[in-house]
């Protein structure tokens, strides 16, 4: 059944303790422009975000969210809510895309761990007056960076995952995703500016990968960063502390396997995100602190069927 929201005018428990470093990584192929914007793409046709002018997200506020149009992308466009935490919000995130493999008309929803994926089951409908994101603009609203570098171009951007629309069509960027598809990580090809170099481990945006485990066969543990800000370097030994335990000494408190370190992360396994092609269901480890930030432990089968599938 197609649900349809019409916005009017308005662990697997391993060793963590071989947890090396690292940043994000991976992805699609470039996305081409067919009309170039002067300054928007640079000479390898990424997406140069710092070249384009920003606009005041309350341009875009209807009611409960904010709502965006970009004719001639072939998308109706986007909504944001104005609480992207809200899992209830009466009009939550979402972006009118096709699916690249059955046509069918669907909206791109998203998520801390997976990043941006498809719902085929619900779609968007938006106004004739909602207000378009014009060509050169970007806006930053909820957390959600939208930008139109060209006429028939735009990306979506939350922390280190992102997705371009083109032509209707999503092409995703997730680092967790990629890096478990592709096996290795790699910097956003159609984003200029977008390097390994520059994540700071210590300030880890939503989506970042903080590290993982030593793989087992083609198995492995990897630590995504929930909430902008992330300590990776002190999650990490959290975690590793964490595992180190032994399950008599794991407390009661809410969660069977819950654990508070002195510092003031807790972990325990009660993390349920959301679903995603590939990715084991059941509960996947999550730590938190207060006033850092949070991670989770994502199990990953390498080289995934979706990897060969894609080609």
């Amino acid at each position: 059944m197609t649900s349809t929201y019409r916005p009017v005018s308005i662990v697997a428990v391993l060793a963590a303790s071989a947890l090396a470093m690292a940043a994000c990584g991976s992805s699609e192929s470039p996305v081409e422009s067919a009309a170039d914007e002067p300054g928007a793409l640079n000479d390898k046709g990424q997406i140069d975000l710092e070249a384009l002018t920003e606009v005041p997200a309350e341009d875009f506020l209807d009611h409960d969210a904010y709502l965006f149009t970009f004719p001639g992308t072939g998308s109706n466009g986007c909504t944001v809510p104005i609480d992207p935490t809200d899992m209830d919000a009466l009009i939550p995130f979402g972006c009118d895309t096709i699916h690249v493999g059955t046509r069918a008309r669907m909206t791109l929803e998203y998520g801390t761990v997976f990043g941006f994926s498809g719902n085929e089951s619900s779609r968007i409908e938006l106004t004739a007056d909602t207000r378009e994101l014009k060509p050169g603009e970007k806006v930053n609203a909820s957390g959600f960076i939208l930008a139109r570098p060209t006429e028939d171009t735009v990306l979506i951007k939350r922390g280190a995952n992102a997705v371009v629309i083109k032509n209707s069509e999503p092409y995703p960027f997730s680092p967790v995703v990629d890096y478990q598809r592709l096996g290795k990580k790699t910097p956003i090809p159609y984003l200029a500016g977008d390097s390994l170099d520059n994540i700071d481990l210590s300030a880890a945006e939503e989506g970042t990968i903080c590290g993982m485990s030593k793989p087992q066969e083609n198995h492995q543990l990897v630590a995504v960063a929930t909430q902008k800000g992330t300590d990776c370097n002190s999650v990490n030994e959290a975690i590793r502390q964490y595992f180190a335990l032994d399950k008599q000494q794991l407390g009661d408190e809410h969660s069977p396997d819950a654990w508070t370190s002195p510092d003031g992360w807790r972990c325990d396994v009660d993390y349920f995100p959301r679903f995603h092609v590939d990715f084991p269901d059941g509960d996947f480890t999550h730590c938190l602190h207060e006033d850092v930030g949070g991670v989770v432990m994502v199990p990953v089968t390498l080289g995934s069927a979706e990897d060969s599938a894609s080609g």
